[in-house]
């Protein structure tokens, strides 16, 4: 029995269909669920949460379109917007550049010294 291997056009859909899952179930939890992460972040202010679900929708919208044409500049982009996401994730929550979280101020502040 000798072994398939699928088009990359339908690897590529997949790992499409994937995203879109991915940002529409964060998407909904951030939206309609801001306040309850609010709390379990200890976050400073919920409609950061708010926000990035409704961003998280539209996201899922263009990758949705994506998915379906499947046009290369188009897939660049998403690619480019994910690591977008990664990186600008990090330098906020590194740098405390927005008052997400007040759980650990900030990665560059010396960790709170443990009593003995």
């Amino acid at each position: 029995m000798a072994t398939q291997t699928l088009p990359r056009p339908t690897f590529m859909r997949h790992v499409l269909t994937a995203n879109v899952v991915f940002s529409v179930t964060f998407g909904v939890l951030f939206t309609f669920a801001a306040g309850m992460i609010a709390d379990f972040a200890g976050a400073a202010w919920q409609p950061y949460y708010q926000a990035l679900g409704i961003g998280l929708f539209a996201f899922a919208g263009f990758v949705f379109y994506t998915r379906q044409t499947l046009t290369p500049r188009f897939i660049w982009t998403v690619f480019a917007l994910d690591v977008a996401w990664v990186v600008g994730s990090y330098v906020l929550l590194a740098f405390n550049l927005l008052p997400i979280t007040t759980v650990y101020p900030s990665m560059s502040s010396t960790p709170p010294s443990q009593s003995r």
